[in-house]
């Protein structure tokens, strides 16, 4: 997949996790009137602008989210979550080079977020940059190994390197359900073009 990953909030609770999951369902009205009957008790945590930042973000309000995410950096400014989704922002916005370097920041401010060395792993693989790309999704594969995105990117720099063995050996450890999803599938079906397995990549 070459979607960027927006990354949760983090120590701040059940609440905005459940605001979090309203967004995502697309409940945007539910999420908001959430947010603001907490806002009293949330409105000095990062991680409550963050979350509203990420609502707006979905809505496809853009300004409105980076607004926001701005405001949990006046609160924290080693606040990762925010950086990595400014990050995110960039992205759609064509400016790569900051968005990395967005990206590297959240991931120096919290080493244990995978957010991050995901969006950077994505970005590597886009510009051709398959060596570190590889080292990101090696690192990403050791903490998950059943991601099916961390799956197919690491695949995908195998592919480049013509190591396609390796490239289907992971292309089997992904669910049948998910190697129908576009993104997965041409990258599977070119692969097995690669390696000569013509009929199983038509089927």
């Amino acid at each position: 997949s070459d979607e960027k990953r927006l990354q949760s909030i983090d120590g701040s609770g059940d609440v905005l996790a459940q605001v979090s999951a309203a967004c995502y369902r697309k409940n945007f009205d539910g999420a908001f009137a959430a947010l603001d009957k907490i806002y009293a008790e949330y409105k000095k945590h990062p991680g409550y602008w963050t979350q509203l930042g990420t609502c707006y973000y979905l809505q496809g309000q853009y300004r409105k989210s980076i607004l926001y995410y701005n405001k949990a950096l006046e609160i924290n400014k080693d606040y990762a979550p925010a950086y990595n989704n400014i990050g995110v922002l960039y992205l759609k916005d064509n400016k790569d080079q900051k968005a990395l370097l967005a990206f590297e920041k959240a991931a120096k401010l919290n080493p244990f977020s995978m957010t991050p060395l995901f969006n950077m792993a994505q970005l590597g693989l886009e510009y051709g940059l398959v060596d570190k790309s590889q080292e990101y999704f090696k690192i990403l594969h050791e903490k998950d190994s059943k991601d099916v995105d961390v799956l197919s990117g690491l695949a995908s720099t195998y592919v480049f390197q013509k190591r396609l063995p390796e490239a289907l050996e992971l292309y089997a450890q992904i669910p049948s359900p998910y190697l129908s999803r576009p993104d997965i599938s041409l990258n599977y079906v070119v692969t097995l073009k690669l390696a000569g397995q013509v009929e199983k990549a038509k089927t």
